[in-house]
């Protein structure tokens, strides 16, 4: 494709069906994620960057270049943020048996949630919710949130709740996997859209709903491991989160 564009080959051509090659291209697209998303599997590099490489080479020059490190479009961006920055609030100002019911719980696999005791539970949700806070963090500066990035933040300054969340079995893949998970339903549903006011303001490109992408990029490419994707809720209905009831300090934080 590279080739063909240098050589003259117009980006605004047409089919028959009145599509430039980047619309039909991506209506190709469209087809094999349902199939990917259907069964939860995890982006394979085999489909990714090939998909990646395709979509840019058809790109205008202004659309690539208002991509963050080559991929990260500027509405996925800012609804990342966004999605990250308000659970990280939410979990700050809920107790642990609220947090056990809400949606970003859920990509906490069963297996770790059982390390959870009443001793360690505040602890253990303080650490889940600095991760959040750390990928609006990278985000606000312009990072893509990795795994190894958001490993490096909490090695340059220790965060004894990070390292409770982590020593109970916690992976910052939980963390992104809900934020990417949470943030696709998002700019898939357009009542929750119209509340980030922003938004419409920003440039729109086809890499604007390409999670599987994002979750390549920020998880498999960005030194993580991945081998199952949530939400783990179904797994989850039966656990019963200890708590201290008479333990003031869960509303304070």
């Amino acid at each position: 494709i590279t080739v063909l564009v240098r050589s003259g080959a117009s980006l605004q051509a047409t089919n028959l069906d009145g599509d430039t090659p980047l619309q039909s291209f991506m209506k190709i697209v469209e087809r094999s994620n349902g199939y990917a998303q259907r069964f939860r599997l995890p982006p394979r590099e085999v489909d990714v960057l090939p998909k990646l490489a395709c979509a840019r080479a058809l790109m205008a020059p202004d659309a690539q270049a208002v991509l963050l490190e080559g991929w990260l479009s500027p509405r996925m961006r800012e609804v990342l943020r966004n999605t990250a920055q308000i659970t990280y609030e939410e979990i700050t100002t809920s107790t642990p048996v609220e947090l056990h019911r809400m949606e970003c719980t859920e990509y906490i696999p069963e297996e770790t949630l059982t390390q959870v005791t009443k001793a360690s539970s505040k602890k253990f949700y303080d650490g889940w919710g600095a991760i959040f806070c750390c990928v609006a963090g990278l985000l606000n500066e312009g990072l893509a949130p990795t795994v190894q990035r958001i490993k490096d933040a909490f090695t340059g300054k220790y965060d004894d709740d990070y390292q409770c969340f982590i020593e109970k079995g916690g992976l910052i893949e939980f963390a992104l996997d809900a934020i990417l998970d949470i943030s696709e339903n998002i700019l898939i549903d357009p009542d929750i859209l119209t509340d980030l006011k922003d938004i419409d303001f920003l440039p729109t490109t086809p890499l604007d709903m390409q999670f599987d992408i994002a979750r390549f990029m920020c998880i498999m490419n960005g030194g993580g491991t991945w081998n199952s994707r949530g939400p783990y809720d179904d797994e989850n209905d039966h656990l019963e989160v200890e708590v201290d009831e008479d333990d003031e300090s869960y509303g304070d934080y």
